[in-house]
């Protein structure tokens, strides 16, 4: 049995078993179906199926194959068994979907494309609305679907996250894209479905595919737990509300009940692990289809990443999309290729890779700095409550030596002795500026004209990122 059967086959089975949580039926049980109608769609591409997968708001610290005690992630699991190479200290280039999926797709820093949150308004290039809003991917980057289109692959989007869509310019290349509306779309049994069609029925068989797949089972609104989970308490949905006065709001001014801060956490950690275990199942779905449908004969490049992590209660805060700490920003990547995989590093590295990785299959030859930057928005100040988000920020690793620039100045910690982040201290005075502080002030800088685009703003609401 070649490396590629083996692993695949270690992939069906974990995908059954992520499959039957996601949809309540062992997916197995069809396996025949699948075998029997699986020639009547199989695909010949004449080279290497090149994928790429971006787990929405998944955090490295929650995963097994990071050593999370839970067994959240078999399928990545697998995937390390059978040869992929993993680093669970990649830092997100963002603090929220659209900068990361950007520098993903571009190679590029947020500082250099600048798609992010603006300060104030927006012209017809961003989201808008009352002056806030968030800047577009503008045409003049290159992309990653054009250029493997250039190289002759078809390529594909499928994203469960409405901002990965047209609305924002990241479909650009793209010849097929399906991308969520709303939230709740594209999730779950849904998602897989969409798969395998878009395999089925929207591609040419004999053609090389690059196929992009978000997967935003870890994004909130979480899904509840269900009864008799084999290792997750049952858990009622709890959404977050920035209404005044309530349990979120007061976890963030710090007025909570002890005992009832520790109820809502616990009650979040589960919700958000059940999500990682979803995301983990759609991974093995995604690859159990394009096995299933032949898209693996001439072998198979597989990439992984998040585009940024979760609050979990951490420094006061839930959600994602606000300051730079590690709870958001460290983020897993993985490699996977039948050729064999590139080692990736295991100090902190760029998440920024996974474009090199995609393109190329092998890590840029000059590597990335680990920077993250995030501007300010006094939209996200509003809906977060208590001004956060209301700065600029900008970070940089360099190896476990942080640095965290602020409005009120730059920050410096060692996260070998101090990985809760508890004891940054002033960056001592010097002359010119730190790297760090260059990218803080771009960040802060963003800010266009107001404008009104209807349909990007009723996007926004339908996304969850605007209140009515």
């Amino acid at each position: 049995m070649n490396k590629r059967v083996a692993l695949l086959s270690v992939l069906l089975l974990l995908a059954s078993s992520g499959l039957a949580v996601q949809t309540g039926t062992h997916h197995t049980l069809l396996a025949p179906l699948h075998r029997a109608t699986a020639g009547l769609y199989e695909a010949s591409p004449p080279e290497k199926t090149v994928v790429f997968v971006v787990l929405d708001t998944v955090r490295a610290d929650r995963l097994h194959a990071c050593g999370y005690a839970r067994p959240t992630t078999p399928t990545l699991d697998g995937l390390v068994a059978n040869g992929a190479s993993l680093t669970c200290e990649a830092r997100a280039p963002g603090s929220w979907t659209l900068p990361s999926h950007a520098s993903f797709f571009t190679g590029l820093p947020v500082h250099e494309h600048q798609t992010d949150k603006t300060s104030g308004g927006c012209e017809t290039d961003c989201f808008g609305v009352n002056g806030a809003g968030a800047h577009r991917l503008e045409p003049g980057f290159p992309v990653l679907a054009e250029a493997l289109s250039a190289r002759g692959y078809q390529t594909a989007m499928i994203s469960s996250n409405p901002v990965v869509s047209h609305f924002s310019g990241l479909d650009r290349g793209f010849d097929v894209v399906h991308a969520a509306g709303a939230w709740g779309e594209l999730r779950g049994a849904d998602l897989l479905a969409q798969v395998r069609s878009t395999l089925r029925h929207d591609l040419d068989p004999e053609r090389p595919l690059f196929l992009f797949v978000n997967i935003a089972e870890a994004h909130d609104p979480f899904l509840g737990v269900p009864y008799m989970h084999p290792y997750l308490p049952a858990r009622w949905m709890r959404d977050y509300s920035r209404d005044e006065g309530s349990e979120w709001e007061r976890l963030l001014a710090d007025t909570l009940d002890p005992a009832e801060r520790e109820d809502l956490l616990a009650h979040l950690g589960d919700l958000y692990d059940y999500g990682i275990e979803r995301a983990d199942g759609a991974l093995g779905g995604v690859v159990d289809l394009l096995e299933r449908h032949g898209w693996t004969k001439a072998g198979v490049r597989l990439v992984v990443v998040s585009d940024h992590g979760e609050y979990l209660g951490e420094h006061g805060l839930f959600d994602h999309g606000v300051d730079l700490l590690e709870p958001q920003q460290r983020v897993p990547l993985l490699v996977y290729d039948t050729d064999g995989a590139p080692t990736l590093p295991g100090g902190p590295i760029s998440a920024l890779a996974a474009h090199d990785l995609v393109k190329e299959g092998r890590l840029p030859a000059t590597p990335a700095p680990v920077v993250a930057s995030t501007s300010r928005s006094p939209w996200f100040a509003l809906r977060h409550h208590l001004h956060i988000g209301a700065s600029a920020a900008a970070a940089e690793w360099l190896g476990d030596a942080k640095t965290l620039v602020h409005a009120d100045g730059a920050v410096h910690t060692d996260l070998s002795a101090d990985p809760g982040e508890a004891r940054y201290a002033p960056v001592a005075p010097h002359e010119g500026l730190l790297p760090v502080e260059v990218l803080y002030r771009q960040a802060d800088a963003l800010d266009r004209s107001v404008t009104d685009d209807a349909e990007l703003v009723q996007m926004l609401k339908a996304a969850g990122y605007l209140e009515e």
